[in-house]
């Protein structure tokens, strides 16, 4: 008979760093909408109407005061730039530092932790050398929440000695936000989510009998169109086509930069997407 395993009491606790931030794009008013907002328009041409030194010299003052905040805060701007031009039609015109001062006009730093750290699991880390004897490494996930109420997913890395003794690695200062895409999808997924749904049915097999063990949003964005030519019944292949794009927008994929494993573990932070998360939602499958 196993002997069983009794709960060990830690005195260790996990304190929120509100001077930890990530760098987000920020349209006033208008963060996830797609209209035209006279705010935007303005002071995008404040920024377009400023000559090259006074460009310079702001971005300099940008990149002066925020650079110590975040590791990749340049191509951030760039990126954050690229998505305003282009709704203001002025991508092609633009000189690099203009673009990156564009991105600056429009990005907000977010403290990840300035509500609670909260939610710590822990699992053994695949990296288990150079330790004492009956010690274990661990990688813990834990739950960062923001302001509003924006929830991320931050890791980090300790161990665990032969006495029960548990020691948190400390993190670095300066967060790295994953890359987040669209699937790939796995049709078992797909089907575990809507028998949970109750709505694992002929509509939605119709669709899903179609695809592959994996697929992508493309490949179900097809299927979806053709349901509603397949079905007399224009209601119902409406629910079951909002079913699957609600499951959808619930799996992800999401990369990293790779740096060193341990270095990278204590940095990476995943920011829950889509407007599912927005809502304050749990996303209960993600696939990244």
């Amino acid at each position: 008979m196993s002997r069983a395993v009794l709960p060990i009491t830690t005195t260790t606790h996990l304190q929120p760093d509100p001077g930890r931030v990530v760098a987000r794009l920020f349209v006033p008013g208008q963060e996830f909408a797609g209209i035209e907002d006279p705010k935007r328009t303005g002071v995008g041409a404040r920024v377009l109407g400023l000559d090259e030194t006074e460009v310079d010299d702001a971005l300099a003052d940008v990149l002066a005061r925020f650079g110590g905040h975040n590791d990749e805060l340049g191509p951030t701007l760039t990126h954050h730039g690229e998505i305003i031009a282009a709704r203001l039609r002025a991508a092609t015109s633009l000189t690099p530092n203009r673009m990156m001062l564009l991105g600056a006009a429009f990005t907000c730093e977010q403290s990840i932790e300035a509500a609670a750290l909260c939610n710590p699991s822990m699992v053994a880390h695949p990296d288990q050398s150079d330790l004492p004897t009956g010690a274990l490494r661990f990688a813990m996930s834990v739950r960062g929440i923001a302001e509003g109420h924006r929830s991320s997913i931050g890791f980090r890395t300790g161990v665990v000695d032969g006495a029960g003794v548990v020691s948190v690695d400390p993190v670095e200062p300066c967060p790295v936000a994953g890359t987040v895409g669209p699937g790939p999808f796995s049709k078992a997924a797909f089907h575990r989510q809507l028998r949970e749904l109750g709505q694992d049915g002929e509509g939605a097999a119709s669709v899903l009998d179609e695809l592959d063990e994996e697929f992508t949003v493309d490949q179900l964005d097809r299927e979806l169109n053709l349901l509603r030519g397949r079905r007399h019944n224009a209601r119902a292949a409406n629910h079951t086509a909002d079913r699957l794009r609600l499951i959808s927008e619930r799996t992800y994929s999401v990369e990293f930069r790779l740096v060193g494993y341990a270095t990278q573990v204590k940095t990476d932070i995943l920011i829950s997407p889509g407007r599912v998360a927005t809502a304050g939602a749990e996303l209960r499958e993600p696939s990244g």
